[in-house]
């Protein structure tokens, strides 16, 4: 997978959800999403960017952090 978008109903990535996948380019975060873990896109070598809605802070904070490119929508 190179996209993957999270549904409305996604409040949390949990620790290496998405840890390890080398085809991982881009992620659209849901609305809703309130936390993060540190090490969701552990090892994720090819991930491009967040896209991330404007409402979800904790996406925001979570790019700046770890240094991921990212885009509000």
């Amino acid at each position: 997978m190179k996209t993957i978008i999270l549904t409305e109903k996604t409040e949390k990535i949990e620790w290496r959800a998405f840890g390890f996948n080398d085809n991982l380019e881009e992620i659209y975060l849901s609305e809703i999403l309130k936390e993060i873990d540190n090490e969701a896109f552990l090892n994720c070598k090819n991930l491009k960017k967040l896209l991330i809605p404007s409402t979800c802070l904790c996406g925001i904070e979570f790019a700046k952090a770890n240094g991921i490119p990212y885009e509000e929508i």
